[in-house]
């Protein structure tokens, strides 16, 4: 099912022609590269965790990672102060 998944997604990127001209990386930023890392670790770590835990303790860690994230994201003087419903509901949807 990845391989299909990754078929697809780098088909879909020779369609508009303008990915591959201006370079796959174009428009990345340090905020990117960032949210990239970080589920990258996050990915990594519930791997381990399934491999030593059982499935409802492996939710209980990736439910807190998510909502240590989003605390992060609110805490960190780097982003903006207000509670935004929509960012918040896109956080708890990954």
């Amino acid at each position: 099912f990845k391989c299909a998944w990754c078929a697809t997604i780098l088909m879909l990127s020779f369609v508009d022609g303008k990915t591959w001209q201006n370079g796959f990386f174009t428009g990345w930023n340090g905020v990117t590269v960032g949210v990239l890392t970080s589920f990258t670790v996050k990915g990594w770590s519930t791997m381990y965790l399934l491999a030593i835990l059982d499935s409802v303790l492996k939710n209980i860690g990736e439910a807190t990672s998510v909502l240590v994230i989003y605390f992060m994201q609110v805490c960190l003087p780097a982003f903006e102060d207000t509670f935004q419903i929509p960012k918040f509901l896109s956080v708890m949807v990954v």
